[in-house]
């Protein structure tokens, strides 16, 4: 579950269904939300690059309305669960 700072909480399951380490990871995703994504890890300078790729899309009912009808306020949702979940990710990579 995540509870973005607008006024609905998104629950989901993630299922791996490719793993190479240091490489990607690719799942698929179920719930509140759909689809699959994909992160990549690239060598950069003396680290790496993370790439998010995904197609997700709501499959709730609620979700899909307020897609629709309040459509700055859930971008605004999901940019901070994508960029809350990266920093997360980057600390506890490191």
């Amino acid at each position: 579950m995540v509870q973005p700072p607008v006024p609905y909480r998104v629950r989901f399951a993630i299922d791996l269904d490719r793993i190479e380490p240091a490489r990607l990871v690719t799942a698929a995703v179920s719930g509140d939300i759909c689809g699959t994504a994909c992160l990549r890890i690239t060598p950069e300078g003396p680290g790496c690059a993370v790439h998010l790729l995904s197609e997700l899309t709501p499959d709730n009912r609620l979700l899909r309305a307020a897609a629709l009808l309040a459509r700055p306020i859930v971008r605004f949702g999901h940019d901070w669960v994508l960029d809350t979940g990266a920093s997360q990710f980057g600390a506890s990579a490191l």
